[in-house]
């Protein structure tokens, strides 16, 4: 599950028609799952809470955080019979691959639109959305913000931060203030409006190989430059610690 920062009930929509990829809500099989999702992040944010006050740091920014009570109530999604963490859970929405039986993906496999071995297509999918509405020239033409993906169910290496991402939307920018409500349907209308483009870029066969060949690049490039960033991150620290010493001495 590739879930995105846009939030609400709504019908499933496809993206691409061609590519079978749509957006829609979590299965109760999911929203079940999720739930322990939110419990641990959770634990782990009171945790580190409780790790800032023993050392000392002030936490009165962390005050109200995690009110899920809260968060359900000011955005009106309150439901009789249902716990704030369900409620929640099924206002997320995720991009998967909805008609695989007519997707141009049964080209790569008959029976899988992402083989276990490799990474979601629709989280790759999404990359190559991101990296065509950051150019210049795509934001003239593409109406609002496309969305990101803020989990991800096959990375295990990150911590949870589903709770945290929608109530950062609740606390919008003053310069650029929006409702959730506002954003999810300007993010569907622009994932839409890109899917039209690559369902008309998608003529034949060839096309679809050419334009796979394209988001593997950008996932490669993404992986290399994460890579470089874990790698370089730790040298400049060490850089600066050097500096530091070095200044120290000349002040002496």
């Amino acid at each position: 599950m590739v879930l995105l920062n846009m939030y609400g009930k709504i019908q499933p929509t496809i993206i691409s028609k061609k590519l079978g990829v749509g957006i829609c809500n979590p299965t109760q099989d999911w929203v079940e799952g999720l739930q322990d999702d939110f419990k641990k992040e959770i634990l782990i944010h009171n945790h580190e809470i409780f790790s800032f006050e023993q050392s000392g740091i002030d936490v009165s920014w962390a005050k109200g955080r995690y009110d899920l009570e809260n968060i359900v109530r000011e955005l009106g999604w309150q439901e009789d019979g249902k716990t704030d963490m369900q409620i929640i859970a099924e206002h997320l929405i995720e991009i998967q691959v909805l008609d695989f039986s007519n997707s141009l993906l049964q080209l790569k496999n008959n029976h899988l639109d992402s083989p276990t071995c490799e990474p979601k297509y629709t989280r790759k999918f999404l990359d190559l959305c991101c990296k065509v509405q950051s150019s210049k020239s795509a934001q003239k033409v593409i109406p609002k913000q496309i969305p990101f993906s803020i989990d991800d169910s096959d990375n295990f290496q990150t911590k949870p931060f589903i709770i945290n991402y929608l109530e950062a939307m609740l606390k919008p920018c003053p310069q650029y203030k929006i409702t959730v409500t506002d954003y999810t349907k300007g993010g569907i209308t622009s994932l839409v409006y890109i899917g039209k483009l690559i369902d008309d870029f998608l003529i034949a066969d060839k096309d679809f190989w050419i334009f796979d060949y394209i988001v593997n690049a950008i996932l490669i490039m993404r992986n290399i430059m994460l890579t470089m960033y874990s790698k370089l991150c730790p040298l400049s620290k060490c850089l600066l610690s050097i500096l530091r010493v070095k200044a120290k001495q000349q002040e002496r």
